[in-house]
């Protein structure tokens, strides 16, 4: 028994050695020694703020179209820059919409809500000029229940990397739109 315990931990101190021996020390400038094709860490977060800094320069519009019972919002993100601008998101699920009635802030529509997005990392080259162009059309009257005349403000965020619906505070791609609907659809 006793000599079945020392094997033991012989064999565990070894491996522990053994793993202990494989990494490479990170040099001053946070990359490993003899590897100097790996990114410092401080190269790797200028570069994510730079690529911030220039999503906040991206121009974000939105608008809408209403006919009878629906309401189309349309969004439109261009590139003003000289640079080719990569914008990638996470899942199918590219934009929100949320309406709420302007008076009470009860959320009368969620775009997310009942729906199912692929798990598919989804990239859009915006070159310079070039603009990308998303439509979403509401029927404020048809499966999603009627909606009472009132105002109400839709809240429509895009949600590229790395912005999610849990940063919306820190996503500059959100635009608010007064909506009225009136007594008789058409207002």
């Amino acid at each position: 028994m006793k000599r079945n315990l020392l094997f033991l931990v012989v064999i565990l101190f070894f491996a522990f050695l053994i793993g202990c021996g494989t990494s490479k020390p990170l040099n001053e400038t946070g990359k490993t020694q003899g590897d100097e094709s790996l990114p410092a860490i401080e190269e790797k977060q200028e570069k994510e703020g730079d690529e911030k800094a220039l999503l906040k320069k991206l121009n974000y519009e939105v608008t809408s179209d209403k006919r009878k019972s629906q309401i189309t919002f349309h969004m439109k993100l261009t590139n003003p820059t000289e640079e080719q601008i990569t914008l990638s998101f996470p899942s199918g699920q590219q934009y929100e919409i949320l309406v709420k009635d302007e008076e009470t802030e009860e959320v009368v529509y969620r775009y997310s809500e009942g729906r199912m997005f692929t798990q598919a990392i989804v990239d859009y080259d915006l070159p310079p000029g070039e603009s990308q162009t998303w439509a979403e059309t509401w029927d404020f009257k048809g499966k999603e229940g009627k909606i009472e005349p009132g105002k109400y403000v839709a809240t429509v965020t895009l949600l590229p990397a790395p912005f999610t619906r849990s940063s919306v505070d820190k996503n500059p791609f959100v635009k608010e739109i007064p909506i009225t609907i009136a007594d008789n659809s058409e207002g």
